[in-house]
């Protein structure tokens, strides 16, 4: 009879350590933890009153009602985007949030989703550059961000390995008042590793 009891707390004990650890996303939690990923103090920055999740834009108080749905180490995207050299669509502001939810991915993962993708930009964007190209099958390229135009993001992403990548998403739709005129077609959204980044060919 004691064993029982002793396996019956240890159970009720497992069972509340997992509910504290399931902890619910919240934009001040998120927040700090951007603040401490880019050594920033984001009331000292022109940061923009919205916020980009899922592709989808939000303000700081309707935000926490979507995060609701989510635990907090399901929002695995988190960018602080510098909007100065950004075709992204803003309104009196140098720096965006970016989020989302999604999944850690395998190397092969990103390399089956990073073929994709170089394969569309390399059969669509010609070799020699044109003035004013619009490519109507390709998607817009988001990279930490930062919209890149299609030459550009071609250059970007055929130098890429799966090792520069923490995440990629290749997105059959999205809206181009955000994300500008390609996003009719669809939307790539790439997040580089530390490696990825320090490289300087781009």
């Amino acid at each position: 009879m004691k064993n029982k009891s002793t396996i019956l707390i240890f159970i009720i004990c497992f069972c509340l350590s997992l509910d504290l650890t399931a902890q619910k996303a919240d934009f001040s939690t998120i927040r700090d933890n951007i603040e401490a990923k880019f050594w920033v103090d984001l009331d000292t920055i022109n940061l923009c009153e919205s916020i980009i999740f899922n592709r989808i834009v939000f303000d700081s108080s309707t935000i926490n009602s979507e995060f609701r749905k989510y635990e907090l180490s399901e929002i695995i995207v988190t960018e602080l985007a510098d909007l100065s050299e950004s075709r992204l669509i803003h309104k009196n502001c140098d720096f965006i949030i970016l989020l989302g939810t999604g999944y850690s991915q395998s190397d092969d993962d990103k390399s089956q989703i990073l073929g994709r993708i170089r394969e569309n930009l390399n059969a669509n964007v010609p070799k020699l550059k044109i003035h004013d190209f619009l490519c109507s099958k390709c998607k817009q390229v988001i990279i930490d961000g930062r919209a890149y135009e299609i030459y550009e993001a071609k250059e970007i992403v055929n130098n890429l390995t799966v090792k520069d990548i923490e995440y990629i998403a290749d997105y059959e739709s999205s809206d181009p008042s955000v994300y500008g005129q390609n996003a009719q077609n669809g939307l790539i959204e790439i997040y580089l590793t530390k490696k990825g980044k320090k490289k300087k060919s781009w």
